[in-house]
This record gives structure tokens, C-alpha cells and sequence, in this order.
């Protein structure tokens, strides 16, 4: 992991001590859960996947930092990072793993070209 040094503060002091937090498990399993059901409808799809979890931890970081004197900032310093949907990525492939879940929806249409669908 070759991440530049403001990355890596941003990983370590504000995501992961939002995540960590009862809110950010909570929200988490919220996501899980919901990821869940849909694999369970036949809905699941990566994709979506991703989406749910990056506003699973772009709530549980804003939540972690509403009560801090430069929330604000540091919220703009984390969403200019990029790292969320990275994260999110990372715990949707995880998921996945852990699941055996295939991607049980088509890609949505504006996708398709690119994908080759």
C-alpha cells in the first residue's frame, strides 16, 4: 500500500475511527443486511453494492465528525481523498467472498456498452 501520507491519515483518523464507532458498525450492518436481502431476492449486484456501502461510511464519517470544531473541513478533506468508494469497494468485495454472491442483475443500461453486455 503505497498511499501518500495525507491518504493514509485520512484511512486511519477519520475513517476507520468512524467505522469502528457503534454508528459506523451500525450502519454497516444496516448495509449488510440489506445486501442480504437483496441477495436473497435474486437483486443482488455489485454494482449497487459499492453505492450502498460508500454512503453507509460517508454517514458514519459525517456523524463521527458532526460534533467536532472543523467538521466541515475535514469532511471536505475526506471526500476529496477519494477513499470512500475505495473502502467501499474493498468491503463489497469482501462481501462477495464471504458469500459466494454472483452479480444476479444485469448491468444497468447506460453500462452496457462499456461492459460489453
Amino acid at each position: 500500500m503505497n498511499e501518500p501520507s495525507g491518504e493514509r491519515l485520512i484511512r486511519n483518523n477519520v475513517i476507520d475511527v468512524a467505522l469502528i464507532s457503534l454508528d459506523g458498525q451500525r450502519r454497516l450492518q444496516e448495509s449488510y443486511d440489506l445486501l442480504d436481502r437483496m441477495l436473497s431476492r435474486g437483486r443482488f449486484n455489485q454494482e449497487r453494492a459499492v453505492e450502498i456501502l460508500t454512503f453507509a461510511i460517508d454517514n458514519a464519517v459525517w456523524a463521527d465528525l458532526k460534533g467536532s470544531p472543523d467538521n466541515r473541513s475535514t469532511y471536505a478533506r475526506y471526500k476529496e481523498s477519494g477513499l470512500g468508494p475505495k473502502i467501499a469497494q474493498e468491503l463489497a468485495d469482501r462481501f462477495i467472498a464471504d458469500r459466494g454472491a454472483p452479480d444476479q442483475r444485469s448491468p444497468r443500461k447506460w453500462l452496457r456498452p462499456l461492459l460489453g453486455a
